[in-house]
């Protein structure tokens, strides 16, 4: 859990103080597969003793850090808002300023602050931060876009955790350093059944939103024969 080997000792030291303190930064207050990982690793981290708040707009993820019974501090939603890009990434970016200045005030007195999004990047840059800064990468960042977002706020990140490789490659090709941690599953599972009536069946374990790409997959079952 601690990111920067540089680091590792002072925060270390800290811990004969008292418990050790993480901040966390959500960039929205929707529920999809991130949001599941940080609550999670929020989760484990107060289960170890950990001293744990996040900041995420109000909504359904705030619902979730509430019933968790995890601090939670008001932050503005940094997704891009509907609309021109150009327009969209100023209005993000101003967003960012105050979420910077509220994140700065809550890392007061933590060991680490933990940042969820390439969209909260912006926010973690101009807070500019005294404590060690991690990152969870989700997402394989190829877009042109996100990359200019990566190279010019990566580097207010001491440390990445991605999700896969791939999802490292951009990360480290960035210059920051990158671990990887692949998702675990609870064991043992449940062995599916040899055989089962009716038609087949496919799934897509997703939040219903636009970017999943759920239309997709609609449109391919749409032109299957049977």
């Amino acid at each position: 859990m601690l990111p920067v080997d540089a680091d590792r000792e002072r925060v270390i030291r800290a811990a004969g103080d008292g418990a050790l303190r993480v901040v966390a930064l959500s960039h929205t207050s929707l529920v999809s597969g991130a949001e599941a990982v940080l609550l999670r690793v929020l989760r484990a981290a107060r289960d170890d003793g950990w001293e744990v708040s996040c900041l995420a707009p109000g909504g359904a993820f705030s619902e979730q850090l509430r019933a968790e019974r995890i601090a939670r501090g008001s932050a503005p939603d940094l997704k891009l808002p509907a609309g021109p890009r150009a327009l969209g990434v100023s209005v993000a970016l101003a967003r960012s300023v105050e979420a910077a200045r509220r994140l700065r005030r809550a890392a007061a007195r933590a060991d680490l602050v933990l940042v969820n999004s390439i969209l909260a990047l912006p926010a973690l840059r101009f807070a500019r931060l005294d404590v060690p800064a991690a990152w969870l990468v989700h997402d394989v960042i190829h877009r042109r876009d996100w990359l200019t977002y990566l190279h010019a706020f990566g580097g207010a990140v001491d440390e990445a955790i991605a999700v896969s490789e791939a999802a490292a490659g951009p990360v480290r090709e960035a210059g920051i350093k990158t671990h990887v941690v692949h998702h675990g599953v609870r064991w043992p599972v449940e062995p599916a059944p040899a055989s089962r009536d009716g038609p087949p069946v496919v799934g897509c374990t997703a939040l219903l939103t636009s970017w999943k790409g759920q239309d997709v997959v609609l449109e391919a079952v749409a032109r299957l024969r049977r």
